[in-house]
Formats: C-alpha cells, structure tokens, sequence
C-alpha cells in the first residue's frame, strides 16, 4: 500500500520535479541508479539546501478527493539524516584512500588484528587501518545503513578505548587523529565514546598550535560536526583564536592565506558561524567575520561555482550584504557552470541578499533602496538564465518587499506565457500575486495563459493555490467573465465547503483569504457565487480568530488618538467611530455627512460592516439620498513602494474595496503622523477634513 501511494504519486507529479525524482527513486527501484532506495532518495535531498527543502503533505482536505499540499523546513531528524549520510560520504572517501596505501583487504585487515592485536595496538598507525576497516565494513552490512542511523558496534568502542588505555595518541600524527574524528560522527554516543573524545580535545588542545593550517582547518570542521552530534562545544576557545588570527588584516598583508586556503577559511567559517548559531556557541565572532568579508579580495581568489556559494553562504550567516557589483560578478560564475544545481544556488544568493535587505529594515529601521535596485538590475540581466520557476520566486521575492519594477515583472511573464506547462509546479500563482503587489497593468495573454492552465489541470491544482490566484485577480482587476473557470474551479476545489471549514486551522492564511475572496464577490454582487457561499462560512473557528484579531486591533492606541482626533474636529464621541473591515483586514475610522454635509450622529447610520468587520450588503444602499460615508484609514510604511512614493497594489485595492463599499472619501492618515503629538494629529486631520468638498465644521 505504501508503494502505491509513492507511484500516484510520482505519477501525478512532474518527472522533472523536485517530488517527482525523490517518488521515483523510492517508487521504481528497478529504474533507480543505485541500489539502496533510501539512499538514491537522499541522494536527490542532498542537491538541495538542508536548511529548507520543498516538502508536501497529503491527507483528505474534505469527504472528496482533494489533497492539500504545503511547503515545510526541515525537522531535525530528517536534517540529521542527510548531515549523517554526508559523513558517511566523507569517512568512505578518506578510509579507501587510507586503506589503498595500506595494501591489504578490509578483511585482511579485520582479520590480522583480531589474530595479533598486541602488535597492532603498539601505536596508532596500527589501530586506526582496523576501525577504519571495521567502520567500511558496518557501512556496508549494516541493515541500518538503509536508516542513516549511527552505528554501533563494540569493535569501534573496544578499539577507542584501547588508545585511551594504552596512551596512543601520545605519539600520533595530526592526520591519523583527524581521523579517529571522522569515525566520531558516526559512532551512537555513549558514555565511553563522549570520555574518549572529551580526551581526545585535551591533547589536540595542547598539540593545536604545531599543527599546519589545513590540518587545523580540517580538524575545526570535524570538532564542529562532533559538537552536534554529542551536544558539547568542543575546542572552542581554541578554534575562535585560531580563526580570529587568521581572518586578521596582518595574517592577509604577509600573504600567508591565500589561493586555496582563503576557500578553506571561507568553509569553516561557513561552518562556525553556522554552528555558533545553532548551538549557542562561540567558535567565530561575528564582527570579526564581517570585518574579514569588507577586507577580503573577491576578485582574485573566487572563480568555481563551489567557492562562490560557499562565500554567499557566509555572508548570509553574519548578514552582511553582498556588495551589489560582487553578487554580480558571482552570479555569472555560478550560472556559466550551466547545470540546474548551481542555477539554483544562484537562485538562492538573490534571495538570501533579499531577505536580508529586509531585515535590515526590521531591526535597523532602515533599507538600503539603492542595493536593492542594483540587485534588481542584476536579476534582470541574468533572469532569463534561471529556470521559469526561480524567475518567479525571485520577482515575487521583490513584490512582497514592496518594490515595484514592472520591466522585471513583464519579462519574467512573456517567460512565463512561452514557456509555463504547470501552474503550480512553475509558480503561476506567485506571478499573478506579484502582479498585484506590484501593481503592473496585467496583460491579456498572461491572464489567458493563467485561465487556459488552470482549466487544464483543474483538481489537480492545491485549493489555497487556486484561491491565492482568485483572490488576487479579484483584487487586482474585479470581477471578469474570463475568470469564471478559475472561480468554478476554486469553489470545485472543497476548500469552502462546511466540513472543511470545520476542520481547517484557525490561524491559517486559508481562513482570511476566502473571507477576501466572498468580500469581493459580495461587495461586486456577482450573485452566481455569493450564492455559493456557505451559510456557515462566518462562523467557522478559524474565521472567527481572525475576526477577533481585528477588533482588537481597533483597539490599539493608534486607533484610538485617530478617532479621538476625529470626534473633537467634528463634534462629539458620537460623530464617528472605529469599524472594523474583515475582507481587506484594516480597521477604519467613519463618519457619515448628511445632505446639508454636517456630521452626523453615528447612531442613527447602518453599519456596512458589522461589529465583527463582515459585510453587510442589504446596509450598502441604506442611507438617505445625498448621505455620504467617509473612510480614515492609517497608512503604514509597508503600505507605500520602498522605490515609489505611492500606494502598493495591495493598498490600492483595499482603497478601492472600500469605494466600493459606499464611502465617498477615503482620508489617508500617515502613521508617523500618529505617532507625534495629538496636536499635530488634530492640526492634520482637520486640515485633511476641509478638502472634502463641501463640508461644514464646527468652528470650535
């Protein structure tokens, strides 16, 4: 049965997928290139980031037959497995190679140390060819390599424990030591293995210093892998000094790092800022890793793929951003290597420079803008070299930053009109989102491209995919006929239907994008779906968090100095008042003007959004002749485009829902207007109150 499932799978996911390669290798093992299933499949999550790896769930999203599909990182088990199979790797390659210059068999080897173990165990030269022997040799037998599991074995613990008795390492070479510790990662922790290697740190600690450069690089990356696995921060104070003396401008000026050894160093501080992080350590500090990244030459020293994705990576774990002409330069060398993997990874450097862009923003309250143009400009040059599915991430990638760049958006989709043959395996909803967030004009055979596949692959396609792409057409253009086979498709899909509201999440984003997409659908009066709307929709639990989220927010002190502010101006506590509205997930502040265009007692106008921010259609035209509603709404930054001083496309279609609704004006209130003194609020929002046209005020 579990097969089964793993062949529907794969058949219903693209050969070329990212799914579709692991289900073949577990699903078809006849046509697998390796022998073990298990390992092929891993083999294919190795070519990926382990730090987050596309991965899907499959389970009844209602009594049909749909499937829900997700994104998720990582558990620590499955980031352990591919951590234990890489050490496995790395052990196989090293202990052959070793073994090779021996000359004898495994069980030549096996065999002459259990016959004559007091000969072999006079040094370590002697015992390391057994372990390493015996260690290929449970590899190789083990049912548990199918697992990745560590081994065990009493041979290998017997063997440790025979060079800590007999004081073996006395008398070692800094290799054959750096060895014992490639076998360390993969031996099941016990209170014996954690003794030895706990004496193991103090003589490395006291012979450190002797040792070459590559060897003490060598032996930082295996103490950090050994520090995971057994939870103890080993060497540490030695690494940091060691590290910290290497990246220091008099190691660079005497030219005692350079060439290969500036890629070593770039490796293992990959590797201990990594680390650092993860386990509280201090291997590396930061700023003297930043300091070493402004002083480090990149143009003489990185020319491989490898090496350049191993120095972004860097820059990525202490977040220093990747001068713009660099990250340029970089690109090209990982794109000229042509093959997908490094394509990808090129994808990833233009995210990671984004993201940290962004946080930059949230922790210093800035964002550099002129960067992230210039890597704008760089993905424009390069776009077209990227598979459709990067081109897309990455432009959407920028959308959610608030940048705006319409060039960038139209070549990407002429890329996507020509070359797209899925929508959800080449991310047709996120382009669509962009175009929105971005508020670009969406051309007609874009929109034609999208429909055409959607009706195409129909259920095949996730619900929250095909309501993110309902939804935000309906923002971004309203209601079109040429949207009717992706809206029957959405409401198809079981994600509206009662038993899935019953079932779904409270706090998934599912919840606040169908009560958007009803808003829209109500707020239009596009009657054959409203229809289609639950009766039960509102009440759904997952719906109603978010419906008490809001009413809090219009709680906040924020919305409260504006409505405070607004009640003086016109009046009275009674002249307006904080609504919350549901379908764009803002509260406003209202008031009404009668038809001599005097406020109003709000008492006496119905809500067009109830105490909870839902519609309330039958209340849309509920006013007497000449009335008229008035919105004020604050304005965040993330409301406006980091590179154009104007609404977002998502702002400006919540402007325009609110048009929609019946209110004439809508007043925009800055946020760091409200943030100042309330007599500069005051002093603003009468000021803005007066352009409405007509309107009479108080003199007070």
């Amino acid at each position: 049965m579990f097969y089964s499932a793993l062949r529907y799978v794969y058949r219903s996911c693209s050969r070329h997928s990212f799914v579709g390669r692991i289900t073949q290798c577990l699903a078809q093992p006849s046509q697998c290139h390796q022998s073990l299933r298990f390992t092929c499949a891993v083999s294919q999550l190795r070519r990926r980031s382990p730090h987050k790896i596309w991965g899907w769930t499959m389970g009844r999203l209602t009594t049909g037959t749909e499937l829900s599909y997700s994104t998720k990182k990582l558990t620590e088990n499955e980031y352990n497995v591919i951590i234990i199979r890489r050490n496995q790797d790395h052990l196989e390659r090293e202990a052959k190679e070793y073994l090779l210059q021996d000359g004898r068999s495994e069980a030549e080897i096996i065999s002459d140390y259990e016959n004559e173990a007091r000969e072999a165990e006079k040094d370590l030269g002697g015992l390391l060819p057994y372990i390493y022997a015996v260690s290929l040799k449970c590899l190789r037998d083990s049912p548990t390599y199918q697992n990745t599991h560590l081994l065990q074995d009493d041979r290998l613990s017997s063997a440790l424990l025979t060079i800590l008795d007999k004081g073996l390492m006395e008398e070692s070479f800094p290799r054959q030591l750096i060895g014992l510790l490639l076998v360390g990662v993969l031996i099941q922790p016990s209170p014996e293995i954690l003794q030895f290697y706990k004496e193991l740190e103090r003589h490395m600690s006291q012979v450190w210093s002797e040792w070459h450069v590559k060897i003490r690089i060598d032996a930082c990356h295996r103490w950090l892998r050994l520090s995971v696995l057994h939870k103890q921060n080993y060497l540490e104070e030695q690494i940091r000094i060691f590290l910290k003396h290497l990246m220091s401008e008099a190691e660079l000026e005497r030219k005692e790092l350079g060439g290969k050894e500036i890629h070593w160093l770039v490796s293992v501080l990959k590797s201990a800022t990594h680390y650092s992080c993860e386990l509280g350590g201090k291997w590396v500090d930061e700023n003297d890793v930043r300091h070493f990244l402004q002083e480090l030459k990149f143009d003489s020293e990185f020319s491989e793929p490898r090496e350049v994705y191993r120095y972004v990576s860097l820059c990525k774990n202490v977040e220093y951003l990747v001068p713009s002409d660099i990250l340029w330069k970089g690109l090209e060398i990982l794109l000229c290597d042509g093959t997908e993997e490094y394509k990808i990874r090129a994808f990833l450097c233009i995210k990671w420079m984004l993201g940290l862009a962004q946080k930059q923003k949230l922790n210093k309250g800035f964002m550099d803008v002129q960067y992230v143009t210039e890597l704008a400009e760089i993905f424009k040059k390069h776009a077209s070299l990227l598979p459709l599915r990067q081109q897309i991430g990455i432009t959407w990638e920028f959308s959610v930053m608030n940048y705006s760049d319409h060039e960038m958006l139209l070549k990407v989709a002429e890329n996507f009109v020509a070359n797209a043959q899925d929508i959800d395996g080449d991310g047709g909803h996120s382009l669509v989102h962009a175009y929105l967030l971005m508020d670009c004009n969406t051309d007609i055979a874009f929109l034609k491209k999208v429909v055409d596949l959607v009706q195409n692959q129909g259920r095949n396609i996730p619900p929250f995919k095909l309501l993110s792409i309902s939804c935000d057409l309906m923002c971004h253009h309203g209601y079109y006929e040429l949207f009717s086979g992706i809206l029957d498709s959405c409401f198809q899909s079981g994600l509206m239907k009662e038993e899935s509201l019953n079932v779904m999440k409270p706090k998934g984003n599912a919840c606040i994008r169908i009560v958007e997409l009803c808003g829209r659908l109500e707020i239009e009066q596009i009657d054959k779906y409203v229809k289609k709307i639950p009766p039960s929709l509102y009440k759904a639990d997952g719906i109603q968090y978010f419906a008490e989220k809001l009413k809090n927010i219009c709680q906040h002190s924020s919305k409260k100095a504006v409505l405070e502010a607004v009640q003086t101006i016109l009046g009275g506590p009674h002249m307006a008042r904080v609504t919350p509205v549901l379908p764009i997930y803002r509260p406003i502040v209202e008031f009404c003007l009668n038809e001599l265009n005097e406020p109003v007692d709000m008492k006496l106008v119905p809500r067009v959004f109830d105490e909870n921010g839902f519609l309330k259609m039958e209340n849309m035209s509920a006013l007497p002749e000449r009335w008229r509603r008035i919105a004020v709404w604050i304005l965040h930054d993330e409301d406006f485009f980091i590179n154009k001083p104007v609404l977002t496309g998502e702002a400006k279609a919540d402007k325009k829902f609110l048009y929609q609704a019946g209110y004439t004006e809508v007043l925009k209130v800055p946020f760091s207007m409200v943030k100042g003194k309330s007599a500069s609020l005051h002093k603003f929002l009468k000021e803005e109150l007066k352009k409405i046209p007509h309107i009479r005020l108080s003199n007070n």
